[in-house]
């Protein structure tokens, strides 16, 4: 059984604008006893999943074992788990008040400054091209590390910093400089063997890890030294083979369990999971996907068995690694299918089993904890465990769950920040010292925290009519900055494949783009033809030096290309049109205007052809477009099909939609549970539950929907319930997610995405439902204009879908209104300058209930 010891550690990760500061304990050793000598550095993954050698702290003293990470036991060995939201660096501060010194183990995953952009966090952290761009860096990193400098206990801690190339020297400098005493090395991390090309120099393949050792930590033994494998080692952790055996396994015992498994017919690599057909229906006759083969559970007898898990728990296995493939069979090409029992499951949950990485298709390696050995890590990392790095690796146990919605689980989504293993006493403290301003607890007006979720469900007293208008309502997403349609294209073609959408969807999507490639040939005939030449000929300069005279001339010289240079002229191009594209169409061009008995120089022309293409300017352009209008129509038409499909199937679907570099209108997904708080903790510790309110689309058992509205919302859902008709009102989520409504506007020359606050519902004479926006718009923040010109712009374009759409402002001491379906005030709003001119003006009116 895993024991948890007094140590704490502190995760900074740096994600979008307001980084999550995560504090957790680190485990016992496995090998270890009740003094806690060795701790585990990091676990992933629900703790399971070690992230590097363990860390070595001494005795705690006895005075301080009312520490963080000291858990609060509830049922069991189950530990007490909190969630807190919190900002970047405020936390860290509120943190010093109470665990100043007492933090033994500190990793930081801060923005790499490299200039990427993506949903995790903004790595562009200071403007490329501004010359104190690495002074910017630093000072942002010092401020960090100043209060880590704090939190860390001097005697006995370890500060873990991950970096890459563009900063790890300035980075280095300012830890020798804030650390002076500390004991600084660097491990080069292996994250990708194959390399990330950096032309004309050195492909990177690994990343930098400081470890700046505070007192005596120090590394201790570990299983491995981080650049060998061990094999061979420990007893072997037995997987159970999934098809079940014996009399009683017969299908029609449990029809429901006799399901076929799809594998890739040319990988052999998972594909999906099907569903059981009725029992009268012989396996033959299931139809499989495109380019599969089926695993049934059938014996060598051709006896009709059983699998051990139903097909919505196999996929929860695969998706965790909790089941796994076999070799394949070299007659059949089928592979034996394997899963962990619940046995092993409940010894990995206590550590008596752990991961100690994944194979290539994700499936768990294990080992027994007592197969640790006592080798001395070295400071290059190359194990198969850590071919991803720290950073993602803490992402599946943090960012995951928390950055990305989770389709129909918003018990996951609900989460904010997760704080394991903070006892209860902690836990108030910490929020004690959030909402105060001080060691001394000087409280702060209005510092308070919401807390005692409830799960909310649809109101059944909400008629089905009102549901179909909210699902009908126009919402828009973002494009993406580095969209790249025919990938776009392609995926969503496989997609409609696997759910049998359209048949050979794959073959379909590159011969439509086979026309577009035909099509620019014969528009850009002149240009192509000087590429050709260009890709067939090698232009250089020879050097001649006379090392007696010391003279030396360049002359000129012109030869033909051979294989290798027309082969890189193709890979670029493929990288430009998309590598299956440009292996499809070539083979297309070999086939059709090549030399059939010499298919290998009609295969080599065709790679000079696609070269050339990649050099003439436009066709790349012309073919982005018509892959992007296709998969736009093709997602039009099956967008019925594609609402009948689970919740997870959607969201593929709903991210191939949002691939697109151009902002899309995507459909709503109707909301099945929310977990929303019930209570206010102010700073002085009282609590006070929230108001609640009837009529809301989702509800808790009694059919009221909790909210902490600021006065003038709250007066404004008032008002607008107690108009004649309303009969229902939507609070639309803040954050990105399937279910919240979203509205494209422009800020600075920048999309961006604003997110009205209510939608309500009201019932006319004839029985029909529509549909309201009223947004309570604050007029003090810089984007309240754009935000308002947005709005002005969705209700040109989508006001025939609502009776009203409407912006509600507080100007002095009364409410005012912007009827945006109105001409004459869109015309307004899009010509105006100032906000509060705007609702003081003529064109707005006051706001009535």
């Amino acid at each position: 059984m895993t024991k948890l010891s007094d140590a704490q550690a502190l995760i900074l990760s740096a994600a979008a604008q307001r980084p999550e500061h995560i504090a957790l304990p680190l485990p016992e050793s496995l090998r270890g006893g009740a003094a806690a000598k060795v701790v585990g550095a990091m676990l992933a993954k629900g703790f399971l999943e070690e992230v590097g050698p363990p860390l070595r702290f001494g005795q705690m003293p006895e005075h301080d074992h009312r520490r963080l990470g000291q858990p609060e036991l509830r049922g069991g060995d189950k530990p007490f788990h909190t969630v807190i939201n919190g900002e970047n660096f405020h936390v860290l501060e509120a943190l010093t008040y109470t665990h100043r010194g007492k933090i033994d183990a500190i990793y930081i995953d801060p923005p790499y400054n490299t200039g990427a952009r993506d949903w995790k966090y903004n790595n562009d952290y200071v403007e490329a091209e501004d010359l104190y761009r690495h002074s910017k860096w630093l000072a942002f990193i010092e401020r960090r590390l100043l209060i880590s400098r704090e939190l860390l206990n001097p005697n006995e801690s370890t500060l873990i910093v991950t970096i890459d190339e563009k900063e790890y020297l300035r980075l280095g400098l300012l830890l020798e400089q804030m650390f002076p005493d500390a004991s600084i090395q660097m491990v080069s991390s292996v994250i990708n063997p194959k390399g990330s090309s950096r032309t004309g120099r050195f492909s990177r393949v690994d990343e930098y890890i400081y470890f700046v050792f505070l007192g005596s930590a120090s590394v201790a033994p570990w299983r491995s030294d981080m650049l060998r494998e061990v094999e061979g080692e420990g007893r072997k952790v037995r997987w159970a083979g999934l098809m079940r055996n014996g009399e009683g396994s017969r299908r029609q015992r449990i029809p429901s369990m006799f399901f076929p498994i799809y594998i890739d017919a040319e990988t052999g690599e998972y594909h999906s999971t099907g569903e059981p057909p009725p029992p009268e229906v012989r396996p033959e006759d299931v139809p499989s996907p495109p380019g599969t083969l089926p695993i049934w559970p059938i014996d060598q007898n051709g006896q009709e068995l059983m699998w051990r898990l139903s097909p919505p728990s196999l996929r929860d296995y695969l998706a965790i690694g909790h089941a796994k493939f076999g070799r394949r069979d070299k007659r059949t090409g089928l592979r034996s299918v394997s899963y962990l029992q619940a046995g092993i499951r409940q010894m990995l949950k206590s550590g008596e089993v752990v991961s100690v990485g994944k194979d290539p298709e994700g499936a768990l390696e294990l080992e027994f904890a007592d197969a640790f050995g006592t080798r001395s890590p070295v400071t290059i990392w190359n194990l198969v465990a850590h071919k991803t790095h720290l950073t993602q690796l803490l992402g599946r146990m943090v960012r995951t769950p928390l950055a990305r919605r989770i389709p129909g689980n918003e018990r996951l989504n609900s989460v904010d920040c997760l704080l394991p293993f903070f006892d209860e006493a902690s836990v108030k403290d910490v929020a004690k010292a959030l909402m105060s301003g001080g060691d001394g607890g000087d409280d702060l007006p209005g510092r308070r925290v919401l807390i005692n979720p409830v799960e909310l469900k649809p109101n059944p007293a909400i008629p089905e009519a009102v549901w179909d208008k909210l699902l009908s309502l126009p919402s828009q997403s973002l494009p993406k900055r580095h969209a790249r349609p025919v990938k776009r294209l392609t995926s969503l073609a496989h997609e409609l494949a696997v759910d049998g959408l359209l048949e050979d969807a794959g073959k379909a999507a590159h011969a439509e783009m086979h026309k577009v490639l035909d099509g620019a040939r014969a528009r850009y005939k002149a240009e192509i033809e000087t590429a050709r030449k260009s890709v067939l000929t090698v232009e250089g300069k020879s050097l001649k030096a006379d090392l007696k005279g010391g003279g030396m001339s360049f002359d000129d010289f012109l030869e033909e290309a051979d294989y290798a240079v027309i082969e890189d002229a193709y890979r670029r191009a493929g990288r430009a049109i998309s590598p299956d594209l440009a292996t499809s169409y070539s083979d297309y061009l070999a086939r059709s205007e090549g030399d059939a008995d010499d298919m290998e120089a009609a295969l080599i022309d065709a790679h000079v052809t696609i070269g050339a293409l990649g050099l003439v300017p436009g066709i790349r352009e012309t073919l982005e477009a018509e892959a992007e209008k296709l998969a736009n129509q093709w997602l039009t038409r099956f967008r019925v099909d594609i609402k009948n499909l689970s919740d997870e199937r959607q969201d593929v679907y709903r991210q191939i939609r949002e691939m697109s570099a151009n902002p899309m209108d995507v459909d709503l997904a109707r909301p099945t549970s929310w977990m929303q708080p019930t209570t206010i903790r102010e700073a002085n510790g009282s609590e006070t539950p929230l108001p609640s309110f009837e009529r809301h689309m989702l509800c808790d058992e009694h059919g009221m929907f909790p909210e902490d509205f600021n006065s003038w919302e709250g007066e404004v859902v008032k008002s607008e319930l107690a108009r004649a008709g309303a009969i229902a009102w939507y609070r639309n989520p803040s954050r990105a997610s399937q279910d919240s409504l979203g509205i494209i506007y422009e800020d600075g020359g920048e999309p961006k995405i604003v997110r009205p606050d209510f939608v309500f519902f009201v019932q006319q004479d004839d029985g029909t439902a529509v549909a309201d926006i009223v947004d309570p718009h604050g007029i003090q923040f810089g984007d309240a204009m754009p935000k308002l010109k947005g709005l002005a712009q969705y209700a040109e374009r989508f006001g025939d879908q609502y009776r009203r759409i409407e912006a509600v402002a507080k100007i002095g001491d009364k409410f005012r209104v912007l009827d945006l379906k109105e001409a004459a005030t869109r015309a307004s709003v899009s010509t105006a300058t100032t906000i509060k001119a705007l609702y003081e003006s003529a064109n707005a009116f006051d706001y009535l209930p």
